[in-house]
C-alpha cells in the first residue's frame, strides 16, 4: 500500500482476547507486542489497541462484550470497538 500510496495510514487492530480463547491469551498479548513494535518502525503506521480496554481488573476478557459462542464479538464488544477506532479516523 505505501509502495503505492505512501500518504495513506495503514492501522494495524490488536488482536482481541476471547473467553473461548483464553489459553491463548498469552500468544495474542505477544502478538500485540510485535505488532505494536513493528509499527513504531514505519511512517504512517498506528496500532490499535482494543486488546487492553477488553480485559477485566483481573486481566481476564469481558465476557459480556460477546455472544454465546464467547468467541465472536457482541454490540457491546462493537460498541467498544467504535469508541477506540472512529476517533483514529477523524485526524
Amino acid at each position: 500500500m505505501h509502495g503505492e500510496q505512501p500518504w495513506v495510514p495503514i492501522y494495524f487492530i490488536a488482536v482481541k482476547p476471547s473467553p473461548s480463547r483464553v489459553k491463548l491469551l498469552e500468544k495474542a498479548r505477544e502478538s500485540n507486542r510485535l505488532i505494536e513494535a513493528y509499527t513504531k518502525q514505519g511512517k504512517g503506521l498506528f496500532y490499535v489497541d482494543v486488546f487492553t480496554p477488553m480485559l477485566d481488573k483481573d486481566g481476564k476478557p469481558r465476557p459480556e462484550l460477546f455472544g454465546p459462542d464467547m468467541l465472536h464479538m457482541n454490540r457491546k464488544g462493537y460498541e467498544l470497538w467504535t469508541t477506540l477506532i472512529a476517533p483514529l479516523l477523524k485526524e
